[in-house]
């Protein structure tokens, strides 16, 4: 049996602190492999109840498999995955987040626990084969991923999908990370009958914040709550796990704890299925938004809307596209001007910066300075930022104009805007 993956050409390069990585975006190349070959914890995978052992923890522990389900929510969608899985039918498993997600510190693409999970899914379902989309990208937040989750993840039409910005939106700010976050999670459930399963990472050995708040989002909509963090914490508190067992740094797992991710997906499901809770399966209606859909539709300007954000004068700047036929623009000139028309409701200008090259530029719109794009990094890798310009509730027709201050190169490769 195999597992097919869709996998990024350039992976985002982890940093030093954890915090961020190289944002270097691309495309996807499809390709199969023989997902039954060598990795280091293939002895591991007979079934989900599988024996295995952390430190002092032996697999299956029932006690941290339950830290870890925070939330069951509703059961219909997955109902009707096990259904399709039961027959044998060739699955599509999704996945949306950062640089955990993407793979960080990882051993191989075959060890993050998105690979892993898919493997583990093989043994709990035998007739079917699954094909993997892995959207990671690392360093980036839910505002992002509103803007591409569509042709990165859902035009493919998975049968499930795993989301998780529960490290990346605690760093920005946290009533935008709500709304996009949120925004996000209502794109994927207007897929009708497509389960959305939420899981928690840690954030600097513990830090609880930004899952507290997406956990209460989650609720909202009855979806379910993996928490890694609770549980692996847990375990540590009680010293029976070691952090240098399960993490590379304060927020990466290692491959031990992408396969521990992976497994607590799969014994959720595999629960879940033999289980089959009648009293949580009723379909649910996509309730009112708890904080906002403004992001539902966001968008990120690409040859297919390039007529939505129109270039009026440039003296200076570059345009450049990705393989995916996306626009960005770059100066590394000073007094470089580029101005664009725009009518739309919310712009974000997606930079890079390090402490190598600090950048810095003028905002305008109609000819008046409202903010500055600043370069400035206290690391030497490139990691990305991001700047919202405006939001509006209407339709505002605005003249954007970026402005170069310095001879540092200004790189912008995305614009993420909501019409």
């Amino acid at each position: 049996m195999k597992l097919f993956m869709y996998n990024h050409i350039q992976h985002f390069r982890n940093t030093l602190s954890g915090l961020f990585v190289v944002f270097i975006y691309s495309g996807f190349i499809f390709f199969s492999c023989n997902c039954r070959k060598t990795n280091v914890t293939d002895a591991v995978f007979n079934n989900y109840d599988t024996v295995f052992q952390i430190d002092q923890v032996v697999f299956p522990d029932q006690e941290f498999i339950n830290d870890a389900i925070e939330q069951s929510g509703n059961q219909y969608r997955l109902k009707q995955f096990f259904t399709k899985a039961e027959k044998g039918q060739l699955l599509t498993i999704g996945f949306i987040g950062g640089s955990i997600t993407e793979g960080s510190q990882a051993d191989s693409i075959q060890g993050r626990y998105s690979t892993q999970f898919c493997r583990l899914l093989e043994k709990t379902f035998p007739k079917s084969d699954f094909i993997e989309i892995n959207a990671g990208a690392g360093g980036t937040n839910s505002r992002f991923a509103c803007s591409r989750v569509q042709s990165d993840l859902l035009d493919a039409k998975p049968d499930l999908i795993v989301v998780d910005f529960s490290v990346n939106d605690h760093i920005w700010d946290s009533v935008l990370s709500a709304k996009t976050y949120e925004s996000l999670l209502r794109k994927c459930l207007q897929k009708d009958d497509v389960p959305v399963l939420i899981i928690h990472f840690t954030v600097e050995n513990g830090t609880d914040f930004n899952q507290k708040r997406n956990s209460i989002i989650a609720n909202h909509y009855k979806l379910p709550v993996i928490n890694y963090q609770t549980a692996v914490m847990n375990q540590i508190k009680a010293g029976k796990i070691k952090w240098e067992s399960v993490g590379f740094d304060g927020i990466h797992p290692n491959t031990q704890g992408h396969f521990l991710a992976a497994y607590l997906l799969q014994r959720f499901l595999a629960d879940a299925c033999v289980r089959k809770d009648n009293t949580s399966s009723v379909k649910e209606v996509l309730p009112l938004p708890l904080y906002s859909d403004f992001y539902v539709d966001a968008e990120m300007l690409s040859v297919q809307n390039i007529d939505k954000i129109n270039i009026t004068t440039n003296a200076g700047w570059t345009i450049k596209k990705d393989n995916r036929q996306r626009y960005g623009f770059y100066s590394d000139s000073n007094g470089a001007s580029i101005t664009f028309k725009v009518d739309i409701k919310e712009l974000t200008i997606c930079y890079l910066r390090n402490s190598q090259s600090p950048c810095k530029a003028e905002i305008l719109i109609d000819g008046k300075v409202v903010d500055t794009l600043s370069g400035n990094s206290p690391f030497t890798y490139i990691n990305t930022e991001y700047l919202q310009i405006f939001e509006c509730s209407v339709k505002t027709a605005k003249s954007l104009t970026l402005r170069n201050l310095s001879d540092k190169k200004v790189d912008i490769p995305f614009l993420l805007f909501v019409e």
